[in-house]
C-alpha cells in the first residue's frame, strides 16, 4: 500500500516526494471517473443533469408543481409559496374551507360521479373529482386497453381517476393501493405508476401530496441550511490563511464560490445550484491547507534557530523534506477532488507532518535552554525520529498518529511548552446530494440526510441511525416530536385504516358500476 505522501529513495541517494498514490488509488477506488450524464432521479422526480462522478446537485429545472389556480415558475429547487386562493374542493355532500395551499378539512366522498358527459352519458369518476375525458360507453373499447390487469386480460369498467398532472387514467383501487406503496421514508413526490409524472395535485390524495411538497421544501431548507454552515466554515479558513499570505484564489474552483467565501463577499444564495458541490469541496481542501499552513509555520520557528544547533540536531534535511511535502499537498489541492478517502488520508499524512514538526521544535528549544531531555525523553525523541524515517520510505503504520500525540506532549511537558490540544479525525464530506434515495422521512416528519464521510482515512456510514434531531432530543430527555403538529404521528395510519375501509365498499361499489 502506498503512502499519500511517500517518499522513495532513488539507487543516487536522492530523496524525492510522489503523489502517485493520490492517482493510483482515485483510479482503483472508482474505475476511472466517469463522464456520462447522471440521470439518476432527485427527490422531486426529474433527472440528474450532472456528470455521473459527482454528487447530484440541487435540481435546475422548472418547477413543476401546479393547482387549479396557478403553477410555480421557479427553479425547482428554489423555494416555492403556496397557493392562497379558495379550495376548489367541493362536491354535494362536502366542502373544503380551507386555502388551496392548505391541507383540506374534509373528507373524501366515495359516491359515484353524478355527472353527465357531454355525450350524456354517466361520468365514470367519484363525486367532487375531475371528470376522467373517457367515457365508458363512447369510448368502450380504448377504457378497457386503459383498464387492462397488465397481462392483456379485460377488465370490468370501474370508478376512475384522471391524474391532473399527466392526464392518465387509472382505477379508483389500483391508485389507492399505489398511493399506499409509495408510503415509506424517503422523501420524494408521488408519482404516476403509469409513466412517473410527479404528482403535484390531486383532490383525492391532497393532504398526502401536500405533505409530500412540504417534505421537499424542508429538504431545499435544509440544503440552505448546509450550504451557510459550510460558508461559514470556509470563511474562517479563510481568513487564517490570508493572514498566511496564502492567495485562495490561486485554486482552480469556480469564481462564484471563491467569491462567496471571502470577506463581505455577497450572498451564498446567489450561487448557481452546482456551485454548491464546489462548496464542500472546497472546505476540505482547505481544511489540509491551513494545517500545512500550519505546520510551515512551526517550521518556520525552527528555521530561524542557529545554523548550529540545527547541524547539530541534523535538522535541515527534515525541514527540507517536510517543506517539500507540504508544497506538494498544496499543489494537488489546487484542483477539486471529490475522493473524500484519499482527501482525508492526505490530512491524516499531512497531520504526522504537524506533530513531527513540534518534536523538532521541541529538540531545537531544549538546545537552546541547554536543558537536556530526561532518559525517558531521549528515548521518546529516538523513537519518534526513527519511525518518522520508515514513514517517509512508504511504511504508513510505522507512525501512528496518537501515539505521535502522546509523544510531542511528553517532549513538551518536559521544555514546560504547552501541550498541544487533542484533535479528534476530521470528516470529510461531499455535498449529500439531491437524488432520490438520500433524503429520508424520520417517524416526526423530520427530513435528513444519508450517505458515505471519510474520516481517519476510512469511510463511515452517515444517517443509518435515523434521524440526528431526534436522537439529540432523546439524549437530552426531551421529549420526542413535542413540537411538531399533533395529526403527524397518526399520518400513515390514517391511510393505512382508510385504505382498509375502502376494501370494504369495493364490493358494492363494483356492483354499481356494472349497471353503467
Amino acid at each position: 500500500m502506498y503512502s499519500a505522501l511517500q517518499y522513495v529513495e532513488k539507487s543516487c541517494n536522492v530523496v524525492i516526494s510522489v503523489l502517485e498514490f493520490v492517482a493510483i488509488a482515485g483510479q482503483r477506488s472508482s474505475h476511472g471517473i466517469c463522464q456520462n450524464p447522471c440521470s439518476r432521479f432527485l427527490v422531486c422526480l426529474h433527472r440528474c443533469r450532472a456528470m455521473c462522478c459527482e454528487p447530484c446537485p440541487p435540481c435546475v429545472s422548472a418547477c413543476s408543481r401546479r393547482c387549479p389556480h396557478e403553477k410555480c415558475k421557479m427553479c425547482c429547487s428554489k423555494p416555492c409559496g403556496t397557493c392562497r386562493e379558495p379550495c376548489t374542493w367541493i362536491c354535494p355532500h362536502h366542502q373544503c374551507n380551507n386555502l388551496c395551499g392548505e391541507e383540506c378539512d374534509r373528507p373524501r366522498c366515495d359516491a359515484p360521479c353524478p355527472k353527465k358527459l357531454p355525450c350524456r352519458h354517466p361520468c365514470i369518476g367519484l363525486c367532487g373529482e375531475n371528470c376522467p375525458t373517457v367515457c365508458a360507453v363512447c369510448h368502450a373499447k380504448k377504457l378497457s386497453s386503459m383498464l387492462t390487469d397488465g397481462c392483456g386480460n379485460k377488465m370490468e369498467a370501474t370508478r376512475c381517476l384522471q391524474l391532473f398532472d399527466c392526464g392518465h387514467i387509472i382505477k379508483v383501487e389500483e391508485m389507492d393501493a399505489w398511493m399506499l406503496h409509495e408510503l415509506g421514508s424517503d422523501v420524494q413526490l408521488m408519482r404516476c405508476p403509469r409513466c412517473s409524472t410527479p404528482i403535484t395535485f390531486s383532490y383525492r390524495y391532497g393532504n398526502l401530496i401536500k405533505r409530500t411538497l412540504k417534505n421537499i421544501e424542508n429538504v431545499k431548507a435544509k440544503v440552505k441550511e448546509l450550504a451557510f454552515e459550510v460558508t461559514n466554515s470556509v470563511r474562517l479558513m479563510v481568513r487564517y490563511l490570508r493572514h498566511r499570505n496564502y492567495d485562495v484564489k490561486k485554486l482552480t474552483f469556480p469564481k462564484t464560490v471563491l467569491r462567496v467565501v471571502q470577506p463581505l463577499s455577497y450572498d451564498v444564495r446567489q450561487m448557481s445550484e452546482h456551485d454548491i458541490l464546489f462548496l464542500f469541496t472546497l472546505k476540505s481542501h482547505l481544511m489540509i491547507i491551513q494545517l500545512a499552513e500550519e505546520t510551515q509555520q512551526v517550521l518556520a520557528n525552527v528555521h530561524t534557530a542557529h545554523p548550529s544547533f540545527k547541524q547539530q540536531l541534523k535538522v535541515d534535511e527534515l525541514l527540507k523534506i517536510i517543506t517539500e511535502a507540504l508544497e506538494n499537498v498544496k499543489e494537488y489541492l489546487e484542483q477539486p477532488q471529490l475522493d473524500l478517502k484519499i482527501l482525508s488520508q492526505v490530512h491524516e499524512q499531512t497531520r504526522k507532518f504537524f506533530l513531527f514538526s513540534h518534536v523538532l521544535e521541541a529538540q531545537i528549544e531544549a538546545t537552546k535552554r541547554q536543558t537536556p531531555f530526561s532518559r525517558n525523553g531521549k528515548t521518546r525523541l529516538k523513537m519518534a525520529r526513527d519511525r518518522f524515517a520508515v514513514f517517509l520510505h512508504g511504511n504508513d503504520d510505522a507512525l501512528d498518529l496518537e501515539w505521535l500525540g502522546k509523544i510531542v506532549n511528553s517532549l513538551r511537558t518536559e521544555m514546560n511548552l504547552p501541550l498541544l490540544p487533542t484533535e479528534e479525525a476530521k470528516d470529510f464530506a461531499n455535498f449529500p446530494g439531491y437524488q432520490r434515495g438520500v433524503w429520508k422521512l424520520c417517524e416526526q416528519s423530520h427530513v435528513y440526510f444519508t450517505g458515505w464521510i471519510a474520516r481517519g482515512g476510512e469511510d463511515i456510514q452517515v444517517g443509518s441511525q435515523g434521524c440526528s434531531r431526534c436522537t439529540a432530543q432523546e439524549s437530552n430527555g426531551t421529549s420526542v416530536g413535542e413540537d411538531d403538529d399533533e395529526d403527524v404521528d397518526d399520518y400513515e395510519d390514517e391511510w393505512r385504516l382508510f385504505f382498509a375501509t375502502g376494501r370494504e365498499k369495493c364490493s358494492s361499489r363494483q356492483s354499481r358500476d356494472r349497471r353503467l
